[in-house]
């Protein structure tokens, strides 16, 4: 099963995207971006939901942690915030965000676009690994 953290300083947030993605997904929370960062790196997760304002490290100071370092830049990192003014946008896509979602969004709209990425993520992998054995 895929793992997903959801990091959000709302609890509510939490308890919601997490009932959304439970039966499909290993989920992980956290409440702040410390905790956030050490559990991406203890646990790997296949995505991480990213509020942008959270208590020790906002959302963007841990998508560029999770980006810059090769172990862990294939993470897929979706950013979810209230933050909807064009910078934060272009700042969130700077750093490496694979989608930037503002809030109030629906949880269902967010499942549908994460498993359509991973979807076909899997697919170029799949294509990548039969072009290889070809050559």
């Amino acid at each position: 099963m895929k793992k997903l953290l959801i990091a959000d300083d709302d609890a509510q947030t939490r308890r919601l995207l997490s009932a959304t993605f439970e039966y499909d997904y290993t989920v992980f929370r956290a409440a702040d971006g410390v905790i956030a960062l050490n559990m991406v790196l203890d646990h790997r997760p296949d995505v991480v939901i990213l509020d942008g304002k959270m208590p020790g490290l906002d959302g963007l100071a841990v998508l560029g942690a999770i980006k810059a370092d090769p172990d862990l830049s294939h993470i897929l990192v979706v950013m979810l915030t209230g933050r909807g003014q064009f910078s934060d946008l272009e700042r969130g896509v700077g750093l490496g965000a694979d989608a930037y979602f503002i809030k109030p969004v629906s949880p269902k709209s967010l499942k549908t676009w994460i498993t359509n990425h991973l979807e076909a993520q899997k697919k170029a992998d799949d294509i990548s690994t039969a072009t290889d054995l070809i050559n």
